[in-house]
């Protein structure tokens, strides 16, 4: 089976060198069966996109702010959208970085653990360079022996790209959960969503994608090399925050059992 997906793609000015080759690795896969929701975060120009538009069948969705907010209001209007509009509660959403790319078989790939573990999450691990945290998080997930469920208490953050969950999820995630003080979470916006998203599933609905699909780009304007000291003290607070929250309630997967009755409908009630 071929599941629909929904690829949200964050865009900032400074992703404006990458996301060509972000949004060519999509729509040259292998896979057709998709859609992209692209929030636009401040960028002035995004006339790129429309060229990508006009020579692509997919359907592109473009959200967009005139202020750069960063990257948990990008999240949430993502959230919002999908929470606000007719998708089917089995479409999986995608999240691939504006200033990142994914292999010509990406989508196969997500698609295949999807059909054969009937999860409702999955993370993975990555290509990289420079970046410190990479080569750690498969081993880090392997060691817990899939207790998924202890991201939010867990010393090291293991869950990498690419993300993705079913969208019936988004209609327990709220705004707050990407905001601190009243302001948006400038750090911790991955981990804040996966917190939920993993308590709400629990174990036995997340999958670990073992085969790497998703290159993640390090780069001098990465949101962990920008920060004065005031900005650091503000991301260590919402860090703190978010493993602070208490863990959401896992969903009880409904069971919907049909009967056929034929003749001796009296005894129905018996039956039930």
């Amino acid at each position: 089976m071929e599941n629909h997906f929904v690829i949200f793609i964050p865009y900032c000015e400074v992703y404006h060198p990458y996301i060509i080759e972000c949004l060519d690795s999509i729509l040259n896969n292998d896979y057709e069966n998709y859609e992209i929701i692209f929030v636009n975060d401040g960028a002035d120009n995004i006339s790129f996109l429309y060229d990508h538009k006009l020579n692509s069948n997919k359907k592109i969705t473009v959200i967009s702010s005139d202020i750069n907010y960063g990257p948990a209001f990008s999240k949430w209007k993502f959230i919002e959208y999908i929470k606000n509009n007719n998708f089917d509660m089995n479409d999986i959403a995608i999240v691939i970085d504006g200033d990142d790319y994914i292999t010509l078989n990406a989508l196969s790939v997500i698609n295949k653990a999807y059909n054969d573990s009937k999860c409702w999450v999955t993370f993975g691990d990555t290509f990289s360079s420079g970046c410190r945290f990479i080569n750690v998080h498969t081993n880090n997930a392997i060691e817990l022996n899939g207790n998924y469920e202890s991201i939010r208490k867990s010393q090291k953050f293991f869950a990498n790209h690419p993300r993705t969950f079913k969208i019936h999820l988004a209609k327990y995630i709220n705004k707050d959960i990407f905001m601190y003080n009243n302001r948006w979470l400038q750090k911790g916006t991955d981990l804040t969503l996966l917190c939920d998203l993993f308590e709400l599933a629990g174990n036995e609905k997340i999958k670990m994608i073992n085969e790497k699909i998703y290159y993640y780009r390090t780069h001098k304007n990465n949101s962990f090399r920008t920060s004065n000291a005031k900005d650091r003290q503000f991301k260590s607070e919402g860090v703190k925050y978010i493993k602070n929250r208490p863990n959401r309630e896992k969903i009880i997967e409904e069971i919907h059992v049909i009967m056929c009755c034929w003749k001796r409908y009296q005894y129905l009630n018996n039956q039930c």
